[in-house]
């Protein structure tokens, strides 16, 4: 998925030139064609000023030409930017995937692990995502026009301000989930406490009522009273 990812962005970026030469080349030829309108226009304006009025000869139905087909340049830069954002949710989900298997790894112990297989899978998708993303630079920031290089400066430093809050949030989010725990740990201990003194006195008042008892049928017995 993220190879498919960074090929849309290679042809949106080639795209997106093209669309970019075309609309220069379009405009350099507008602005020859009417230079020379209005170089030809005053050559010959002074004939055109001698030449007297005649019928206006009838021209002939031109054929319509085909329109070619109109690119819409806010559409790919809006392609290319829904592929970025893809490829870097696809990168964030393989960054948790590793966080939380080295998480489980520090706290749960599995017998069962292939420890080199682990390590293999980790670092083989690390190197794969750093390889793609910097292809994604080279493309964006060396191979196509400034627009797309600003554009992928502006959403990475975005991309990395918003990690960074994310994990703020994450490392808040766990110390108020470690306090809750420590708290109900507390009220569970405290609890703990108050039934065993609880359980200690109620054994202390039945040995003390069983102490008095024999007292009073010993007597009755020796005393007979």
């Amino acid at each position: 998925m993220a190879n498919g990812c960074v090929a849309a962005i290679r042809k949106g970026c080639e795209l997106y030139k093209d669309v970019k030469g075309t609309i220069s080349a379009a405009q350099k030829t507008a602005k020859e064609v009417t230079a020379i309108a209005e170089e030809v226009g005053g050559f010959f304006g002074f004939f055109k000023k001698k030449k007297k009025p005649t019928d206006k000869p009838v021209e002939a139905p031109k054929p319509k030409k085909a329109e070619p087909e109109i690119w819409d340049e806010n559409k790919v830069v809006a392609d290319l930017a829904a592929n970025l954002g893809q490829f870097f949710k696809i990168q964030q989900q393989l960054a948790d995937h590793i966080r939380e298997e080295e998480e489980k790894s520090k706290n749960v112990y599995d017998p069962n692990q292939n420890i080199m297989e682990s390590a293999l899978n980790r670092e083989l998708a690390k190197t794969q995502f750093e390889k793609l993303s910097k292809e994604i630079r080279e493309i964006m920031v060396y191979q196509s026009p400034k627009e797309l290089g600003n554009l992928y400066t502006r959403v990475n430093q975005m991309r990395v301000q918003i990690i960074e809050e994310q994990e703020q949030a994450r490392l808040a989010q766990e110390k108020r989930i470690r306090e809750a725990e420590w708290k109900r740990r507390k009220m569970i201990s405290a609890i703990q406490d108050k039934a065993i003194y609880g359980v200690v006195c109620l054994i202390f008042m039945l040995y003390l009522t069983l102490f008095f008892s024999l007292l009073v049928m010993d007597r009755k017995v020796r005393w007979g009273f």
